[in-house]
């Protein structure tokens, strides 16, 4: 079958030696910074360098030098988002958190700290599993200032590209799909406004498409670490996460025959039984905690927090209350439809009179995703062209689990463990379209464009 390939003309590249060399620049510039604002530091900036090293010895293990570049990038960025939201916000050592117009990363950081002052905002009696495994990583130090912590986060943002474009070449047999796939999952906005700073979702994100990876090669110890993982930082996430690789198992039993078709049946079923047995318990008292079952499949307890957050100026918007606000014939709908096109692109980047800088990336996330939504329709379009089950599979994953999550979680970074799925889409449709395809693509990056302009008015007026 003949495949449709479009922009794909070679380009120059940087030759290895040059990017070596560059890598290593950035990574010892890194390590004058990281001296000059708390030398102690330095020993955890080498320290998550070798565990990012081992991570991806063990979980990739294919170039060599690939890691050394991803760290040294990801690192520089690291400091760069610290320095500039300790320029905001000294008083809470560069966590957003503190002042009710980030996430958790102040609470993370409060727990895992040997040291704080006694007006630190964030304190709880519980520890988090996420803060729980920062304290098994740096069980041999103390953590007394953030750059001891932070490179943590490194780790799965060093992964991510490689899984990722692992992942894409399976499911399309193009190199130039996982290359493109790749590229784009390295520089994601979204990716790095939440992946950077101290909370659990770049790690999610890894885990997720990791697990993905190593089921479709078969290679199903390692697939039942990273679920594990994916479990022990987030129940509800892993239950997405559950379901995408049942999607899988039966996108595997198609491809089966005969004999070995029903001999797969019955372990994926033997398998599942297995893991619902040993994963109840912890399930059951989640989301009773939760309160998912008194909500049904809706999170109604979040809408507090939405009202709270759209009080005080934060991020969430009067739009997206109204939204879920309303009957499920109404949220629903609406709901995918907004959290799928979030995040919206915001013109201003301060609040309470602070420059926040993950509000930047996300705003440019936005702005990117008017394009990206064009070869996501396009691949949407390539694949009923050609009746393709492996991509209808992965199109329709990605939609249900945006779906679950904009109504049994709602919160927008949550969506940034789809993202790897996203751009494996997105890369597919850049290079395979049909001329249908590119007319309802340009026509659905027309509306996104309308409505993302619409929306930035609305914030201004």
């Amino acid at each position: 079958m003949q495949i449709a390939i479009e922009n794909c003309e070679a380009k120059p590249s940087i030759g290895i030696s040059t990017k070596f060399i560059l890598a290593l620049f950035i990574l010892v510039a890194n390590a004058v910074l990281i001296v000059l604002i708390h030398p102690l530091s330095i020993f955890s900036y080498l320290y998550f360098f070798l565990l990012s090293l081992l991570s991806y010895e063990i979980l990739v293990g294919e170039k060599k030098l690939e890691p050394i570049y991803l760290y040294s990038f990801y690192s520089f960025l690291i400091v760069a988002m610290y320095l500039l939201q300790y320029w905001g916000f000294p008083e809470y050592f560069g966590f957003s958190g503190g002042l009710g117009i980030g996430t958790d990363d102040a609470l993370f950081y409060s727990q895992v700290a040997t040291s704080l002052p006694s007006n630190f905002p964030v304190r709880v009696d519980w520890v988090y599993p996420y803060a729980q495994l920062l304290r098994i990583v740096t069980w041999w130090y103390p953590v007394k200032h953030p750059l001891d912590i932070l490179f943590f986060n490194a780790i799965p943002l060093v992964l991510i590209p490689p899984l990722t474009q692992r992942v894409a070449v399976l499911l399309s047999g193009q190199e130039v799909v996982g290359k493109t796939a790749y590229k784009l999952i390295v520089f994601c906005p979204f990716l790095l406004s939440n992946g950077l700073i101290l909370i659990r979702d770049g790690w999610i994100a890894m885990a997720f498409i990791g697990a993905i990876l190593f089921f479709v090669k078969g290679k199903y110890a390692m697939m039942t670490l990273l679920v594990a993982l994916t479990f022990y930082l987030r129940i509800a996430s892993a239950l997405v996460l559950f379901s995408v690789l049942m999607a899988f198992a039966m996108l595997k039993l198609v491809h089966k025959r005969g004999v070995n078709k029903l001999i797969y049946f019955v372990g994926v079923l033997v398998g599942i039984g297995v893991a619902a047995f040993l994963l109840y318990p912890s399930v059951d008292r989640y989301l009773e905690v939760k309160g998912i079952y008194n909500n049904i499949v809706f999170r109604k307890n979040y809408l507090s927090f939405m009202q709270l957050s759209v009080q005080a100026s934060s991020s969430v918007d009067s739009i997206s209350l109204w939204i879920y606000q309303q009957s499920s014939w109404i949220r629903v709908p609406f709901g995918f439809v907004y959290y799928f096109m979030s995040p919206f692109f915001m013109p201003g980047f301060i609040r309470k009179g602070i420059f926040i800088p993950r509000a930047l990336l996300s705003s440019v996330f936005a702005v990117l995703f008017v394009f990206y939504l064009k070869y996501f329709i396009q691949a949407i379009f390539k694949t009923w062209s050609n009746r393709s089950i492996n991509w209808s599979v992965v199109i329709l994953t990605y939609l249900t689990s945006t779906l679950a999550l904009s109504q049994i979680s709602i919160q927008l970074r949550h969506k940034v463990m789809l993202l790897p799925l996203f751009y494996i889409t997105v890369a597919y449709g850049y290079h395979n379209c049909t001329k249908r395809g590119r007319i309802a693509g340009a026509t659905a990056a027309f509306v996104s464009a309308t409505v993302q302009i619409g929306r930035s008015l609305l914030r201004v007026f």
